[in-house]
């Protein structure tokens, strides 16, 4: 059935560049992915913010990776509770993973 499928993060941002090809996706609003139904999710490295509580209520999330380009973000992953792994890009030099 269409509505069971499970997206992924690379589907769904796919799909948003085949609806806007020329866009470029630099900020997740608020509650843009909420309850969402992923085990894992990649920002992409054109992503500069993220807003509060974006992935909030994802169950199943089990690790997210931030691209190089992302700079700010704050409670994104607010009832996430089986978070495992965050990876921040090589690369990023805007977030402090030590901190």
């Amino acid at each position: 059935e269409e509505n069971s499928m499970l997206y992924n993060s690379d589907t769904l941002f796919r799909t948003i560049k085949g609806k806007f090809p020329n866009a470029e996706i630099k900020l997740i609003g608020q509650t843009c992915f909420a309850n969402l139904d992923v085990e894992e999710f990649v920002i992409p490295d054109s992503v500069e913010q993220i807003q509060w509580r974006a992935f909030f209520n994802c169950k199943n999330l089990r690790k997210i990776t931030f691209g190089k380009n992302l700079s700010w973000f704050n409670g994104i992953l607010y009832k996430c509770p089986n978070i495992e792994e965050v990876d921040v890009a090589k690369e990023n030099k805007n977030l402090c993973t030590t901190c």
